[in-house]
């Protein structure tokens, strides 16, 4: 049950990890940040997430950015590339990456809040309150202190007749750097609570071509540890080296 709710925690901490509002800071090829997540059942256990910024073309007024993403779970390393484009005074807009998860909601003033219902097959039903708690708060982690962060709550409760959850999640979003900072989760199922934590431990630029390099081994990694078919490996592997970032050795 502890693993399960390890995994339940650490999975929901990713996924509310980049619901993203709207642009801050330009982000240039190289750039990346790395959030640590841990769980208080689970002190030991780590889950790890970097993102990379790998290529950025500018189109109109907006810039489309290709961002590579690597993460470790105790016994799980997954990989996978996506791409954001970024528009002043809107809110990112992501294409096959796991970054944008119900992010509309995050752009309203201090105060708003809004419910929803909705239902699981058989016989299942939940209820989610969304809050926009703040706008302008001031949040310290180890990758340094961000000044104007946005304090989103997200509550929900469901009913199933195999399993009942009710939980928080509480996300701290730099406007500055377009990122959380800071994710807090809270989540009681079947009674007994897990609670998760994961906070931006490091933003830094590198090479791009030393970012590529980080992706292929991580991918190595996943082949290696997860026996995933070889055709989605190579596939992977080609769209990354399809950016052009390597140095192309002579014939």
């Amino acid at each position: 049950m502890k693993k399960i709710g390890f995994r339940i925690i650490l999975i929901g901490l990713i996924l509310a990890a980049v619901g993203l509002v709207a642009v801050g800071e330009d982000w240039t090829p190289g750039m990346f940040w790395r959030w640590e997540g841990t769980n208080t059942q689970s002190p030991s256990a780590k889950a790890v997430i970097t993102i990379y910024v790998l290529t950025a073309t500018k189109v109109l007024d907006a810039t489309a950015h290709v961002l590579g993403h690597i993460n470790r779970l105790p016994d799980t390393t997954l990989v996978a590339l996506g791409e954001v484009m970024r528009r002043p005074s809107y809110p990112l807009c992501g294409f096959g990456a796991q970054f944008q998860h119900n992010n509309l909601w995050r752009l309203n003033p201090p105060g708003w809040e809004s419910k929803q219902t909705w239902s699981w097959p058989d016989d299942g039903t939940g209820t989610t309150v969304r809050r926009v708690e703040a706008d302008d708060v001031t949040v310290t982690v180890p990758a340094g202190t961000y000044w104007h962060c946005r304090k989103l709550v997200e509550h929900y409760q469901v009913t199933h007749p195999d399993m009942t959850v009710d939980g928080t999640d509480t996300t701290w979003y730099s406007t500055e750097i377009d990122w959380p900072v800071k994710m807090v989760q809270t989540s009681t199922v079947n009674g007994v609570t897990y609670t998760g934590t994961m906070v931006l431990v490091e933003a830094d630029t590198i090479a791009p071509a030393e970012a590529v390099h980080q992706l292929l081994a991580a991918i190595d990694e996943m082949e290696a540890r997860h026996a995933v078919p070889s055709a989605d490996v190579y596939a992977l592997r080609r769209k990354l080296l399809s950016l052009g970032l390597l140095p192309v050795s002579p014939p």
